[in-house]
């Protein structure tokens, strides 16, 4: 029997329980917060919120090594805080990618968090629905959202927004570069429990990903860099059981990325 997980640390969870309740024949739900709640689902969501709380408080209450093992193979869906904590690597409030942070992983990208700023720079924008769900644009919700700078390979890019990084963004975007080109080591940022070193960045990301669908306006953003030009930044993928987003598809009305995941994701698996 399908039983959808929604992680319920922290974030928007209710939100998404509510989204999936409006779906013809919606599916079950569970609030997942401890292991033994995982164990009965068959897929889960990883809502917005605030990424750093949600590792904080799953480290502490012991379910983020379930989280990890649940993740390897069965559908997942990650959207904003939920997608910094499937990436393997992300970059924040330095140029500098520090090892220890509580991320799941899974996702091989490299993830800058407030990408687009912070909460008083939160906007909505048109987003190009999957060909396989097709309709009118979708309305995203962007609240301190995430980027994907590097996308997987062989991952299929579902949506792209062209724009300039928030004023911090941008600041560490520049000095991180700059290590890249002077062929400097930057550290990964450690998924919790991992034992090897893959990932680490010393050369610039291929672009050869595949894409389909998506695409987004270019525009400037409340608070973007003056001195940074704009780049085209990935808000939503999917890869293999993973689907990722970096805005908010649960703080609207429209249940098509729901629909989308449970069609693409959760009742093909």
């Amino acid at each position: 029997m399908t039983l959808i997980g929604i992680l319920a640390l922290q974030g928007a969870f209710e939100e998404h329980a509510n989204i999936f309740a409006t779906l013809p024949n919606p599916p079950p739900t569970k609030l997942v917060r401890t292991p033994s709640d995982l164990t009965e689902c068959t897929a889960l969501v990883l809502p917005g919120g605030e990424s750093t709380s949600m590792g904080l408080i799953g480290e502490a209450t012991g379910i983020w090594s379930s989280l990890q093992t649940f993740t390897k193979t069965k559908p997942v869906w990650g959207t904003c805080a939920g997608l910094i904590l499937l990436a393997n690597s992300a970059v924040g409030t330095s140029a500098v990618i520090d090892q220890g942070s509580a991320l799941i992983g899974g996702l091989d990208c490299l993830v800058c968090r407030n990408y687009f700023g912070s909460q008083i720079s939160s906007f909505e924008l048109s987003i190009k629905m999957p060909p396989s769900i097709g309709g009118e644009p979708f309305k995203g919700v962007f609240i301190r959202a995430p980027a994907i700078l590097t996308p997987p390979k062989n991952c299929t890019i579902l949506a792209t927004v062209i724009a300039k990084p928030s004023r911090q963004a941008n600041a560490v975007l520049e000095v991180l570069e700059t290590k890249i080109q002077n062929g400097e080591t930057v550290t990964d940022l450690k998924v919790v429990h991992e034992d090897d070193d893959d990932g680490v960045i010393t050369s610039r990301p291929s672009k050869k990903q595949k894409k389909t669908g998506g695409g987004g306006g270019s525009f400037e953003l409340p608070g973007a860099s003056g001195k940074g030009g704009a780049r085209e930044v990935v808000v939503a993928l999917r890869k293999d059981n993973m689907l990722a987003t970096a805005f908010h598809p649960e703080l609207t009305e429209d249940g098509r990325w729901h629909q989308f995941f449970l069609e693409e994701f959760v009742y093909k698996a």
